[in-house]
């Protein structure tokens, strides 16, 4: 089996959402104690957090409402004597207890900024981190940064309303209607489309972080290369984390290459991951971005072509789940029902999650996926990644071509013990809150395997696992051959290549980071030349001054959650690339933007 594949990610602008304003339409005797109960018989509280505000020196209260074991309301953090209308919280708002009548009644409220009158009640919940984009910063809180809601509400959420969530059937049953809609005959001839342009997307230098002109794409997540690339013709599939897939037959063009767009047919547009096989001229490719980013949008499964993306075939990716147990309380604290049971799982493998990787060996197929997020909107990110009914996620193998496959070491992870049908607690390999972000197949020892996750943090034990894994035994046992750099992140992703030594031993490259600019958490570099045999001890840190942090910029956080690849080219083991992200305020500088970096020794 031979292939080439070679991915790419690329970096985005993250924006900050300002909060909607919101009220509780109810009312509830005051004091000063957690678990009031409000007219709604919804529990409203303060906590104080031990914290001393250092202006005032009075001590900090943290403000929530909550129901059934979540928080729906934070009302955020207040200084001193805060329980009166018009205070300011921590994130600017003007918010408290505004009173109300009678007199010892109040109601629950966040006022908007520079009014003493409470906006529209707002109809949606707070929901927990596990609901939301995948580079979410912790399962158990609500943090500002990733709530879908902070901007305003949206549409995606008003059309579930009032359920918190698109049901996963209505998204099959949408799918479906699309296709019939396409079978169809118009009785109408439909008119052609001519492009008005701009075809490149050149922003001047007045517009750009740097002051230098820059010419920008949308994400590119995955190439696939035909092993015939010559200067007289080269053909080059190249994926888009929401724009399909695009074919050159002139890749190597001094004059620029002709893309035409072959994936029409397909249900979405998310691609994840390209593979060809040269064996039997297959190109494989997986829907759904796995980039773990809050519009990484999920997928519909696996679809191949042996015409060079003329036609495509759906695999068919049966998987048959079994049901098993967690214990919530040990993830989340007491009062969350203890031992909670997964629901067994029958359908295809892939339908709303992400694929990370194919690997391809005859028959047998290797497929890593990760949790997706479902539902877009202008705003921001993604609404969830959970939602009754989608399949578990992690390391997947079929031995029959796609048609059949086995999720490999399975644990049950407790995401969110508070969804309807159990819709939180699920089956992922490793154990892994995120997923399984990459595997490769060892280039010299046929039965060996690899695999990359992120860490363990919904699971006893916990913050666990993550970095990479090996199995000598086609996948039927696995050991972790090297750690995450901090597995109490649930963004410390590890991404690695592997390429044969002249000695017949294999070499392994590794990069690994998370979400954290500190000393101890800032991107690094290692590397094993026996990765059959390695342990965690024996990789060498080729960290330098020149690779260390790629995945930030030192100045306001990291995201190898993210952008984070490592590619070393068949045949050449000294050479690898290592991709982080894009540092647009060095663009037009010394590093050029720094998003990949190179190195031949």
């Amino acid at each position: 089996m031979k292939f080439r594949t070679l991915t790419c990610i690329t970096a985005i602008t993250l924006f900050a959402a300002l909060a909607a304003p919101f009220r509780l339409s109810a009312q509830h005797t005051y004091n000063s104690g957690a678990d009031d109960i409000n007219a709604n018989g919804v529990i409203t509280g303060i906590s104080q957090n031990g914290a001393f505000d250092t202006i005032s020196g009075f001590p900090e209260f943290d403000a929530v409402v909550w129901k059934d074991g979540q928080i729906i309301i934070n009302l955020g953090t207040f200084a001193g004597n805060w329980n009166y209308a018009n205070a300011i919280n921590n994130r600017g708002q003007v918010a408290g207890f505004a009173p109300n009548t009678p007199p010892d009644a109040m109601t629950t409220a966040v006022l908007t900024p520079g009014s003493s009158s409470v906006s529209a009640t707002r109809r949606f919940g707070m929901k927990q981190q596990a609901q939301y984009g995948v580079a979410s910063r912790s399962e158990a809180s609500d943090k500002e940064a990733e709530d879908p809601d902070a901007a305003a509400e949206q549409d995606y959420q008003n059309r579930a309303y009032p359920a918190a969530y698109v049901p996963f059937k209505l998204t099959v049953n949408a799918r479906k209607a699309w296709t019939k809609i396409k079978s169809q005959n118009n009785k109408k001839t439909v008119g052609s489309w001519t492009l008005v342009g701009p075809s490149t997307a050149n922003f001047p230098a007045i517009l750009t972080f740097s002051g230098a002109a820059y010419t920008t794409s949308g994400r590119i997540t995955a190439l696939a290369i035909a092993p015939n690339c010559g200067t007289n013709g080269c053909r080059v599939w190249a994926a888009a984390a929401g724009g399909g897939i695009w074919r050159t037959d002139n890749a190597l063009s001094g004059n620029g290459p002709s893309w035409t767009f072959v994936s029409g047919s397909f249900a979405t547009n998310a691609i994840g991951t390209l593979t060809y096989d040269s064996s039997t001229a297959t190109l494989y490719a997986g829907t759904g971005e796995p980039n773990a980013s809050g519009d990484s949008e999920a997928g519909f499964g696996i679809y191949t072509s042996t015409d060079g993306g003329n036609t495509w075939t759906q695999l068919a990716a049966n998987t048959s789940v079994p049901s098993g147990t967690v214990d919530c309380d040990a993830v989340f604290g007491p009062g969350n029902t203890g031992v909670r049971t997964a629901p067994a799982y029958v359908g295809p493998a892939f339908d709303g999650r992400s694929i990370s990787s194919i690997v391809v060996d005859g028959g047998t197929l290797y497929v890593g996926s990760t949790r997706g997020i479902r539902g877009e909107s202008s705003v921001t990110g993604g609404t969830a990644s959970l939602a009754p009914g989608l399949p578990p996620y992690g390391l997947w193998k079929s031995t029959d071509g796609g048609a059949n496959f086995t999720l490999l070491n399975a644990e049950t992870v407790c995401l969110n013990p508070g969804l309807l049908g159990d819709a939180g607690i699920i089956q992922a390999s490793f154990g892994s809150t995120r997923g399984v972000n990459h595997v490769e197949r060892d280039p010299s020892a046929a039965t060996t395997v690899y695999a990359a996750a992120f860490p363990k943090n919904n699971a006893p034990p916990l913050n666990t696992g993550g970095g990479v894994w090996r199995s000598i035994d086609s996948g039927a046992n696995w050991t972790q051959i090297k750690m995450a750099l901090n597995a109490t992140r649930n963004t410390d992703r590890a991404e690695f290549a592997v390429t044969a030594l002249a000695n017949g031993k294999t070499r392994m490259y590794v990069g690994v980071g998370n979400d954290l600019i500190s000393a101890a958490n800032r991107a690094r570099f290692y590397r094993t030349d026996d990765a059959v045999t390695a342990t965690n001890a024996s990789f060498t840190d080729m960290t330098t001054t020149q690779n260390v942090g790629y995945c930030d910029n030192g100045i306001n956080g990291a995201q190898c959650w993210y952008d984070n690849f490592v590619v070393s080219p068949a045949g050449y083991p000294n050479t690898v690339y290592l991709g982080g992200t894009y540092s647009y305020n060095s663009y037009g500088f010394s590093t050029n933007g720094r998003g990949v970096l190179y190195s031949t020794d």
